[in-house]
């Protein structure tokens, strides 16, 4: 369009220039920077009423969904006011435990992919082209797309981080390097395939249990990406921060793009390629005494705190859809019994009154109201599968890894029964194991590794009460007192080791 005289004369900004089809926003508003003399994104930002650069990123993101400011930027830069609208991304809330996001493209994308706080960039193309890249300002973006070389986001001069905020287009604000002189390593396609997928702001074709293809939006795959950078212990901790790739370096970010170029075939992601990753995570959970607890728990923090879909979390974690629990209906053919007083609640379950009782107090049985004709048959039912998971001596030996007797279930101890009132019941509750395992699991990752180190199991042969210094050490870790250990596979407790130095203040726990 003809760009007037008063157009040209726009306050603040007096070399004017045209944004490139696949210009990069950010990149964009540090060339106009630049060539006006401004220093600084942040500085030029503040003609459009942006915070500075202590808020550069959030005054980023806020830019991309104002349509005014848009406008605004594009006439100070160019005279045209509609030049930057194919930014424009409306804002949208965020879902519980979830980071915000923009409606971009049609899709939900996740702030936490936008932007990140550093600014990678391809030397080759900045020679080349002489302007940022679009697709570089998406976080799983690691890659040049055109060049196939990963992109770089530290100077290699002197290390420095490459910002968005730097004032040069080209040169490091430390040493002064041209990036352009910069070299990336290769990459090999399937990487570049990955990255370009991700460029797209596209579905995502996966393949699930027994070969089952189906589509993943693009903030699915995002949040899968974004488990796969997590610290090992978050899958135990049941902990997905929000916001926290962005803040990420390129060198943190890149394994995981390869991790997911290992699981394309074709046009479609094999998800039970990273069933390892999730298995190096929660290694130690297989050391229940209950078959699928491991992958119950990968299951559980994707499809519940990740909240990615029931089909992708199955696809990570299991070979096999889980079975359905039967309801009541089912089971009786659409006739479940009434069962209407506690008396035939025990008669029922095949317990006593003291542990009908317990099972009220744990919330398993829920009390019938007024106008029901009895106690719920599917809560009856649930109450025979919470009764057949309890674990009896023989099974909280193989967790322990010594021998438990009854006499070793404490209230106030870590295995305590599941029924206080019931001394004859030498039963602990599955999930306080599974959360004692958990919790391990944290402290295992966290954990110093002793140089030296003897195991437990060998301790406990010459204890006169093996499990008492077992237990002991278990709780000392899960307090913190003991922050130096490892742990090693069948993961049973006595399978700890502990510095060889300590052993004797260990062994004192197991003395009578």
């Amino acid at each position: 369009m003809a760009v007037s005289t008063s157009d040209r004369q726009l306050s603040g900004c007096y070399a004017h220039l045209a944004c490139e089809l696949d210009e990069s926003l950010v990149g964009y508003v540090l060339r106009l920077a630049e060539s006006n003399g401004y220093g600084s994104v942040s500085r030029f930002l503040q003609l459009l009423g942006l915070a500075g650069s202590a808020q550069l990123r959030r005054s980023l993101v806020i830019l991309y969904s104002d349509r005014e400011k848009l406008e605004r930027l594009g006439r100070i830069g160019s005279g045209d006011p509609s030049q930057l609208l194919r930014f424009h991304a409306a804002p949208l809330p965020a879902p519980v435990a979830q980071a915000e996001a923009l409606y971009w493209e049609e899709r939900r994308v996740d702030v936490d992919a936008v932007l990140p706080v550093r600014a990678p960039v391809c030397p080759r193309c900045l020679d080349e082209s002489s302007y940022a890249k679009e697709s570089w300002d998406l976080a799983p973006v690691t890659v040049c797309l055109a060049h196939q070389i990963r992109l770089i986001d530290a100077c290699p001069a002197c290390e420095s981080p490459v910002t968005a905020n730097r004032l040069s287009l080209f040169h490091c604000d430390e040493c002064g390097f041209d990036l352009r002189k910069a070299s990336g390593p290769s990459v090999e396609q399937a990487v570049v395939d990955v990255c370009a997928d991700f460029a797209a702001l596209a579905p995502f074709r996966v393949r699930g249990l027994a070969g089952h293809v189906f589509t993943a939006d693009w903030e699915e795959m995002f949040h899968v990406f974004k488990v796969l950078l997590l610290p090992a212990a978050c899958w135990a901790e049941d902990n997905f921060p929000p916001a926290f790739v962005a803040s990420s370096s390129l060198d943190q970010r890149h394994p995981a793009i390869e991790a997911l170029a290992a699981a394309r075939d074709g046009s479609s992601y094999d998800m039970s390629r990273l069933r390892d990753i999730v298995e190096r995570a929660l290694a130690p959970m297989a050391g229940l005494p209950l078959p699928t607890a491991l992958h119950d728990a990968a299951y559980r923090f994707l499809a519940i705190t990740v909240g990615v879909s029931p089909e992708m979390a199955n696809a990570i974690t299991r070979d096999t859809e889980p079975p359905e629990v039967a309801r009541a209906a089912e089971l009786y053919s659409g006739r479940p019994p009434v069962v209407p007083t506690p008396g035939d609640v025990e008669c029922f379950l095949g317990v006593n009154s003291v542990d009908v009782a317990r099972l009220f107090n744990l919330g398993v049985i829920a009390q019938p109201m007024e106008f029901h004709l009895g106690y719920d048959a599917d809560d009856l039912l649930a109450a025979r599968r919470f009764l057949g998971s309890l674990l009896g001596v023989d099974r909280l030996s193989d967790l322990v890894g010594v021998q438990v007797r009854d006499s070793d279930l404490h209230p106030d101890g870590l295995l305590p029964r599941w029924n206080p009132s019931n001394r004859s019941d030498a039963r602990v509750a599955a999930e306080r194991a599974i959360e004692l395992q958990r919790a391990l699991v944290v402290r295992w990752h966290q954990a110093t590794r002793p140089q030296a180190a003897t195991s437990l199991q060998e301790l406990a042969k010459s204890v006169q009460r093996p499990c008492a210094m077992v237990t002991g050490v278990v709780r000392e870790i899960l307090l913190r007192s003991i922050v130096e250990f490892d742990w090693v596979a069948p993961f049973s407790w006595a399978d700890i080791r502990l510095p060889t130095d300590s052993i004797d203040s260990i062994r004192s726990m197991g003395e009578a």
